[in-house]
Parts: structure tokens; C-alpha cells; sequence
């Protein structure tokens, strides 16, 4: 499996990991250098992202999608989406 497909194979235990509110397998998918970019928010880094997970409304329904993947050596930048139901 080449990288990307490896990184898109993500989808799935991501999303569960969403919908169980389960940070730690969540995180355990990330790097300690993730930035998590929400819409209409402050990119979110470092211990923050924790903490800003935790505060996240319960997710009742959710979908992600990769629109793109782009891999250079160690670094992989992937722009994704969800579509989901807060409760």
C-alpha cells in the first residue's frame, strides 16, 4: 500500500473514533505536530487540540471525506471534510 492509500485507509477508524468521542485513538492516528484547521475557528495546534476535542459538541452522525492527499518524504498535508450531525 503506497502512502496515500495508506493515509485514506484513516477514514473509517477515524470516523469511529469521532463518533465514540474517543480522543486518545483519535490523536494516536495524528502526529505531535497536527494542526487541525476547523471552518470559521482558529487553527488548532499542540496541547490545544485536546482540549479543544473535548469541548467538541457529541457527534450523533458523521462522514469524512479526503478530497486530497498530498505526500512530499516525511510530511503528509491532507485536506478532508466531514459532514455530520451534532446533537
Amino acid at each position: 500500500m503506497d502512502d496515500v492509500a495508506a493515509i485514506r485507509a484513516t477514514i473509517g477508524p477515524w470516523t469511529k473514533a469521532c463518533l465514540d468521542r474517543n480522543w486518545d485513538a483519535l490523536l494516536q492516528m495524528c502526529t505531535d505536530d497536527v494542526v487541525f484547521a476547523p471552518p470559521g475557528e482558529p487553527k488548532v495546534s499542540g496541547t490545544r487540540v485536546r482540549q479543544w476535542l473535548e469541548a467538541f459538541p457529541v457527534i450523533k452522525v458523521f462522514e469524512a471525506t479526503f478530497d486530497k492527499v498530498d505526500v512530499s518524504g516525511d510530511l503528509a498535508t491532507v485536506w478532508a471534510r466531514g459532514d455530520g450531525r451534532l446533537r
